[in-house]
């Protein structure tokens, strides 16, 4: 899972930024990127299948995103799966993971 420092410090276009998080009634919140697309699963399900060229574009902004967690931020995300990635209308993928550690 990641922390919330790790979300506040990427820069990378495919992680999913997080502005911060606030604790109110015993219950955490969070201030995260808007992503007006939907999360893959919800896609996958009113969708069915993604041509394989879609496919693609979408596995090669993962990929970078999880290339810059290794290589910049020195985490792994452990849990990578369609509802923890989000998509924009503008065909961005971004890594996301709402869990607390």
């Amino acid at each position: 899972m990641f922390e919330i420092n790790t979300l506040s410090k990427s820069n990378c276009v495919n992680v999913l930024r997080c502005y911060g998080a606030f604790i109110k009634d015993e219950n955490v919140f969070f201030a995260l990127e808007f992503m007006d697309g939907g999360s893959l699963a919800n896609i996958l399900k009113k969708v069915g299948k993604i041509k394989e060229d879609v496919l693609g574009i979408i596995t090669v902004q993962i990929l970078r995103g999880l290339e810059h967690l290794h290589k910049v931020m020195k985490v792994a995300h452990r849990d990578i799966k369609p509802a923890n990635l989000l998509l924009n209308k503008n065909g961005i993928v971004k890594i996301a993971d709402f869990g607390i550690s």
